[in-house]
């Protein structure tokens, strides 16, 4: 390891241990604080360890996980929340694959719990599915001779000014390869660590949303709490930022439509608390998602405390708002409804999904506005396509940018067969040195 590194490695750590006391403050990080610590390893050793960062993330590994198939790879699969967790043990089982990867939480860049994660368990091939670069665990790759491919790579300018002081450091800790979801990202991450070790690549999220499949009325497992002409209106994916603005959207839609059923669904179960003091002080009807036994009255709002079912609840709607682009925090996937033939309402907020590009609210598959008092009026408005025409013309622009899954699966066929050759030949110079 360069000296630099180690001077690095040493102040990190030291930084990591005074901020350990606080991290554990979060109730978000005290869950499942032994894996995030560590404690429990199995000694295993893995061809492919597969790091999502969260839940988003957590759905792009299962998608790479079922382009291998049945490689019979020993795979670890590791994220940094809870809902990342979930995710990939609901989709991970459903898929068959032999022998099942195993899950766990991703320990944190502590350098001494990196080091004794991979102490237990020294994988082939690492693949960062993150936006983020975490030292401690890039310099224990390297210790280990794991190449790292990152891909479906992401960097914002804000994060890129960050990294640029340490750009001498962060060389000797490259990933392998990287691939980006955008030329710009490309640019950006080029950078940093060189052109010649990236390269672009469409984004998985585009082959994911093909595969989710308009549910049809009478197979949604919702239906039998939504009759089939309800004017229900989806806010989905609700951020605390943002709030503020979407009480004011509900009492709007609810005073112009009074009959309307309103789908509340916050991004973090931990609001919900907070939106059933809302709903209750502000006189409204409402249930909890996990409560309803019947169909919906008109006039309702339904807060969702159930995870997993957005695509269900898009396919039922007549209007949608995507959270976090009211407020700046980038947005989250409004590819979702469309896939389910919706048309979707999202803020000005939305730089975490540029890559799906400009286009597609030019061509009026997507309505965006700039504030609470246009959203209210946006979603008061009939919809202006068909479902059907909504999922021709969304299936048409997605199939336009389709393939990244095949691609990175590729790359890690091609770096793990690189893998064995150059640890072989290892072993073969260690033998001849003996």
């Amino acid at each position: 390891m360069h000296w630099s590194l180690h001077i690095f490695a040493m102040i990190y750590g030291f930084a990591w241990t005074m901020a350990l006391p606080f991290v554990f403050i979060s109730r978000r990080l005290r869950k499942g604080w032994r894996q995030r610590v560590g404690w429990d390893i199995p000694q295993k050793n893995y061809d492919l360890w597969i790091q999502a960062a969260s839940g988003g993330e957590a759905y792009l590994a299962v998608e790479i996980i079922k382009g291998l198939g049945d490689t019979h790879h020993a795979i670890l699969v590791t994220t940094t929340t809870e809902q990342g967790r979930d995710i990939l043990c609901t989709n991970l089982h459903e898929c068959g694959i032999d022998p099942e990867p195993d899950i766990r939480l991703c320990p944190l860049d502590h350098p001494l719990i990196v080091n004794r994660f991979m102490g237990h368990m020294t994988p082939r091939l690492m693949v960062l599915l993150e936006t983020e670069i975490w030292p401690s665990l890039l310099m224990a790759c390297g210790r280990k001779c794991c190449p790292v491919l990152l891909a479906n790579g992401r960097l914002s300018t804000p994060s890129l000014a960050g990294y640029l002081p340490f750009k001498t450091l962060l060389a000797h800790m490259a990933p392998a390869r990287i691939m980006a979801v955008s030329p710009t990202d490309r640019r950006r991450f080029a950078t940093l660590f060189g052109p010649e070790k990236t390269f672009s690549m469409p984004n998985i999220k585009f082959d994911r949303i093909l595969d989710q499949k308009p549910i049809a009325y009478v197979a949604n497992p919702l239906s039998h709490f939504f009759k089939p002409g309800s004017r229900l209106i989806v806010l989905g994916s609700v951020r605390e930022e943002e709030e503020q603005g979407i009480r004011q959207v509900i009492s709007r839609i609810l005073a112009n439509h009074p009959t309307t059923i309103l789908a509340l669904v916050p991004r973090h179960m931990h609001r919900i608390q907070a939106w059933e003091e809302f709903l209750q002080t502000s006189g409204i009807f409402w249930h909890l998602r996990s409560q309803l036994k019947h169909h919906v009255k008109p006039g309702s709002v339904v807060l969702w405390d159930v995870f997993g079912e957005l695509p269900a609840v898009y396919a039922l709607a007549k209007n949608v708002f995507v959270g976090g682009s009211l407020a700046p925090l980038g947005g989250q996937n409004f590819l979702e409804p469309l896939a389910q033939g919706v048309s979707p309402v999202i803020g000005p907020f939305w730089k975490n999904f540029h890559w799906v590009g400009h286009e597609i609210i030019d061509n009026g598959l997507v309505t965006m506005v700039h504030n609470a008092d246009e959203l209210a009026a946006a979603l008061n408005l009939p919809p202006k396509k068909s479902r059907e025409n909504v999922r021709t013309q969304t299936d048409a622009y997605l199939k336009s940018h389709q393939g990244g899954t095949t691609m990175v699966c590729r790359q890690i066929e091609e770096m793990m067969g690189n893998t064995i050759q150059e640890r072989g030949g290892r072993k073969d110079i260690d033998k001849r040195a003996q």
